[in-house]
């Protein structure tokens, strides 16, 4: 009779679980689509000079500014 209980415990407790797994599986297989823009830094007197993180142009040391593709022509 306890085997039976034990049995019965276990066969709903399997059912209760099984949704939230399959939600998991569910939410990795998405694929993502979150995309993120790339920024570009370049120097004001040398739009040659493109990093993707800020820092100093290496030809005359000026900080690279956050490049604005409205104005390229």
């Amino acid at each position: 009779m306890k085997i039976k209980l034990v049995f019965a415990v276990l066969v709903v407790c399997a059912i209760i679980s099984l949704p939230a797994c399959n939600n998991i599986l569910k939410n990795d297989q998405k694929p993502q689509t979150h995309q993120t823009s790339k920024v570009e830094y370049s120097c004001p007197m040398h739009p040659d000079v493109v990093q993707d993180k800020p820092g100093k142009c290496p030809k005359c040391g000026m900080d690279l500014q956050v490049k604005d593709d409205k104005k390229e022509r």
